[in-house]
C-alpha cells in the first residue's frame, strides 16, 4: 500500500496488515459500539465499513497497522483527495477546546484501541476514531430531551457549554444542551461544524468543504427562489444572504462537472434528510447547525429551544 509505505517514513510501525488479516493488527475479535451492538474487526474492509467521512465508500480499502508504541489501528486512505495548497493555512476545528480536524486530515480516517486487550473495547471509551463516524449514535429530541437549568449551571464551562438560557427566556427549553449531555453520557460528542461540512462534502465527492460551504442543486435554488430569473445557482444563494459563504457548490441533481457522480454507495448517505446540531453555540439561545439533504446542504443558526433538530453523537 503506497500510503502506508509513505506513512512508515514519518511514523515508526511495528506491524502492517492488509485487510484480509486485520485481526493480526487488532487486539480483540469484536468492537463494542455505542448503541450496544458489536462489530467484528475482520469485517472492517472498506471506508464504508468504518464510516470514513471523506472516503466512506465501498471502493476504498482499509489497512491495519500497529505503531512502534503498540497502538493498534485500522485506517483507510484515498489517493483521490484534493491536493493541499502548501501556502495555505488550514484552521483546525475544535471540540472541548481540543483540535479535532481540518481539511488536511480529511483523506485519512482511522479507529484505534488505546489500551490494547483491556476492556471495554468500546467506541467512545478505549476505542477512538479519527475523521470517522464509526459507532455514531443518531437521536431525535424525544430521545435526547432538554437540559434543565440546574444541569446547565452544573455543566457550564464543561462539555463545550458556555451559556445557559435564563428561565422562561427565548432559549428555554434547551434542546441543544440536551443533545450535548446525551452524547457526552455515551462517551461521544456533537460534531464540530467542520465535521458536518466534511460529511456533506463526502456525499458529493469533495474533501475541501469548509463550515461555510453551501451545496445546492440547481433545481433546489430555482424552485425555492423562482424570482431570481436567469441568475446562476451561486448568484441566487449569495443574493439571499449567503454572501459570506466560503464557496457555493452547485450540482445538477446529483452530478456536476467538477464533482462527478453523486455517491450512493456510502454508508454516510443514510444520514441525509435531517438538520443537525453542531457542537458550537452562538449564545445562550442560539446554536450552529447544518442541514444535510439530497438537494442541498447549508449552515445556519437555530434557537436552542427548537425540538425538530437531530443529535448526531460522534467520537474523536
Amino acid at each position: 500500500n503506497t500510503f502506508v509505505t509513505e506513512l512508515s517514513k514519518h511514523l515508526k510501525l511495528a506491524k502492517i496488515c492488509d485487510n484480509s488479516h486485520l485481526n493480526e493488527c487488532w487486539p480483540t475479535e469484536t468492537i463494542n459500539m455505542s448503541d450496544g451492538t458489536t462489530k467484528r474487526a475482520k469485517d472492517l474492509k472498506t471506508g464504508e465499513s468504518i464510516s470514513a467521512l471523506a472516503l466512506g465508500s465501498k471502493s476504498t480499502t482499509t489497512m491495519g497497522i500497529i505503531t512502534a508504541d503498540g497502538t493498534p489501528m485500522i485506517l483507510v486512505y484515498s489517493p483521490k483527495c484534493t491536493p493541499l495548497e502548501q501556502e495555505k493555512t488550514y484552521t483546525w476545528s475544535t471540540v472541548d477546546n481540543k483540535p479535532e480536524t481540518n481539511a488536511t486530515t480529511n483523506c485519512v480516517s482511522a479507529i484505534m484501541d488505546i489500551n490494547g486487550h483491556k476492556r471495554p473495547n468500546k467506541i467512545g471509551q478505549d476505542v477512538r476514531t479519527l475523521n470517522s463516524l464509526f459507532g455514531y449514535v443518531k437521536a431525535n429530541s424525544a430521545t435526547y430531551g432538554t437540559l434543565s437549568e440546574s444541569d446547565c449551571k452544573r455543566l457550564k464551562n464543561k462539555l463545550g457549554i458556555n451559556w445557559c438560557p435564563a428561565p422562561g427566556s427565548y432559549g428555554d427549553p434547551d434542546y441543544w444542551g440536551g443533545a450535548v449531555k446525551y452524547c457526552h453520557d455515551r462517551g461521544l460528542h456533537l460534531p464540530s461544524e467542520q465535521t458536518l461540512a466534511t460529511l456533506a462534502g463526502s456525499i458529493y465527492g469533495r474533501s475541501d468543504i469548509t463550515p461555510k460551504t453551501v451545496i445546492s442543486s440547481i433545481n433546489f435554488a430555482k424552485t425555492n427562489w423562482s424570482d431570481q430569473g436567469d441568475k446562476t445557482c451561486e448568484q441566487i444563494w449569495r443574493s439571499k444572504g449567503w454572501g459570506n459563504a466560503d464557496q457555493v457548490i452547485c450540482i445538477d441533481n446529483g452530478t456536476s462537472n467538477d464533482m462527478g457522480q453523486y455517491d450512493n454507495t456510502s454508508s454516510l448517505t443514510a444520514l441525509r434528510n435531517a438538520r443537525y446540531w453542531s457542537s458550537v453555540e452562538s449564545s445562550a439561545t442560539i446554536a450552529r447547525t447544518r442541514s444535510l439533504r439530497s438537494s442541498s446542504s447549508f449552515y445556519s443558526t437555530y434557537n436552542r429551544y427548537y425540538s425538530h433538530l437531530t443529535a448526531l453523537c460522534v467520537g474523536d
